[in-house]
C-alpha cells in the first residue's frame, strides 16, 4: 500500500460484515469498494509491511491481503465460537499477532509468521492469556517489551474495593471493582501463552469499564478511557512494575462512556468520542486538567 488507502470495518444487522476500501485522492477520499465478510469485523490491524490486513471478527480473524491494488481474503483462523474477538495488535517486527477476545476473557497469540506460509491454518495459534473480564484493546511499549491490555472488571479474587455501578443502569450501589491495565512480557507471551499473566501485580488499576488505551508519543504516560468512570485517566508505566497500585497520576471527567482515544503529534491535543455528543471533543495532552474545557488548546 502507497499511504492513500484507508480501511474501515463494517457492521451489518444481519451480523456479517465488510472492509471498506477508501482512496485519497487530491484534496478528498473516495469509496472503492467493499470486501464482505462472513462476519462483523470490529478491530482492524496492518502488518508493518503494509502487506497484510488483519480483522478481529467476533468468532474468526480475517486476513487480507492489501500488497497490491486487490483487497483481498486469503484466510482465516477461529479463536473460538464464543470468543468475541474485537482487536487486533501486532508486533512491530510483524511475527506476533495479539487477538482480543473480548467475550472468552482471553488474548489469543497467534504466530503470523507460521499463519503466512501455512495458508492461515489453525496451527498457527500458539495459545492464550487468560486476562479476566472483557479484554477490548492493547498497546505495546516503544521498546516492544511491554505490552498493556484493558480489562472491564478485575476478578473478585484479588480483592479490590468494591468500586463501581454496574454499567448501563442509574442505579448507584456499586457492585463491581475496578477494572485494570494488564501488563505482560511480550517474548513470554510469545513462547507461552499460559503463563504470561500469573501474578496481581501485573493489575494496575483503571476506574470503571476502562475500554481504551494510548500512549504518550514520550511513552512516559498511558491514557485510559474508563468508560463507567465517564472520564480518561493518566498511568505512569514507571511505576507498573514497581508500584502498580498507584500508577495512577491524574484522572479528567470527559462526558459520557468515553471509548476511542487518540493524540497528536506533537502532543499537543487528545481526541475521544463520547456517547452524548456528536463531535469529538479535545482535550489537552499535558498537563493533565482534572476539569473538562472542550477545546482547550497547549501553548
Amino acid at each position: 500500500m502507497d499511504g492513500n488507502w484507508v480501511f474501515v470495518a463494517l457492521t451489518y444487522d444481519a451480523g456479517n460484515g465488510g472492509i471498506a476500501v477508501v482512496q485519497r485522492s487530491g484534496a478528498g477520499y473516495a469509496l472503492g469498494r467493499v470486501v464482505p465478510l462472513p462476519l462483523a469485523a470490529t478491530g482492524l490491524a496492518l502488518t508493518h509491511d503494509g502487506n497484510l490486513l488483519i480483522a478481529a471478527a467476533g468468532a474468526e480473524v480475517y486476513f487480507l491481503d492489501v500488497s497490491a491494488n486487490a483487497v483481498t481474503v486469503v484466510g482465516f483462523v477461529s479463536d473460538g465460537a464464543s470468543a468475541g474477538s474485537i482487536w487486533a495488535s501486532v508486533t512491530a517486527d510483524d511475527r506476533w499477532l495479539f487477538v482480543c477476545d473480548e467475550t472468552a476473557g482471553q488474548l489469543t497469540v497467534i504466530d503470523l509468521n507460521r499463519a503466512r506460509s501455512s495458508g492461515f491454518s489453525q496451527a498457527s495459534i500458539l495459545g492464550t492469556i487468560l486476562v479476566g473480564a472483557e479484554p477490548t484493546a492493547m498497546v505495546f511499549s516503544p521498546d516492544g517489551v511491554w505490552a498493556y491490555t484493558t480489562v472491564q472488571t478485575v476478578s473478585k479474587v484479588l480483592d479490590w474495593p468494591i468500586a463501581c455501578t454496574q454499567e448501563g443502569t442509574t442505579d448507584p450501589a456499586l457492585v463491581n471493582p475496578q477494572g485494570a491495565v494488564v501488563v505482560f512480557n511480550v517474548a513470554l507471551a510469545a513462547s507461552n501463552p499460559s503463563v504470561a499473566v500469573t501474578s496481581t501485580g501485573q493489575f494496575v488499576p483503571a476506574g470503571c469499564s476502562p475500554v481504551r488505551l494510548a500512549l504518550s508519543p514520550d511513552a512516559l504516560t498511558l491514557y485510559v478511557t474508563a468508560r463507567n468512570s465517564n472520564q480518561v485517566l493518566a498511568l505512569d508505566p514507571a511505576k507498573f512494575a514497581t508500584d502498580p497500585m498507584n500508577a495512577l497520576t491524574g484522572a479528567a471527567p470527559v462526558g459520557v462512556a468515553p471509548v476511542p482515544l487518540r493524540g497528536s503529534i506533537p502532543a499537543r491535543w487528545w481526541w475521544l468520542a463520547i456517547r452524548t455528543a456528536s463531535r469529538l471533543s479535545r482535550r489537552m495532552a499535558k498537563p493533565f486538567f482534572s476539569r473538562i474545557t472542550i477545546p482547550v488548546r497547549c501553548s
